[in-house]
């Protein structure tokens, strides 16, 4: 038995999948904007992705959205610099828990 551990998602096709989560807002540092501009462009779209993500059918996605939707502990770390915008945002990877972090960078 093979278990997937990295998926590549475009905006929509995560969206898609968190929606099985039944969580209204994407965990932080996370932020989508989907592309339909229209009700018939998103009707296609969810049957396209649909097909190829049917929510609860893959055991090895649900366990981690699950986690990320409800982790058991979630550290942020902010930061931020007078002197600069820039910010670094990361998520490591971890057998016990999602943590995300967001700092400043000064250059």
């Amino acid at each position: 038995m093979n278990t997937r551990t990295v998926w590549n998602f475009t905006p929509d096709e995560f969206a898609w999948v968190w929606a099985e989560t039944g969580r209204d807002e994407y965990p932080d540092p996370i932020s989508i904007i989907e592309s339909p501009i229209n009700q018939d462009d998103y009707t296609r779209l969810v049957g396209e992705i649909s097909a190829r993500y049917p929510h609860h059918a893959d055991a090895d996605l649900t366990g981690p959205l699950r986690m990320l939707a409800d982790p058991d502990l979630r550290i942020v770390c902010t930061g931020r610099s007078l002197t600069s915008h820039k910010r670094l945002r990361s998520v490591p990877r971890s057998l016990i828990s999602v943590s995300y972090c967001s700092r400043s960078l000064v250059r």
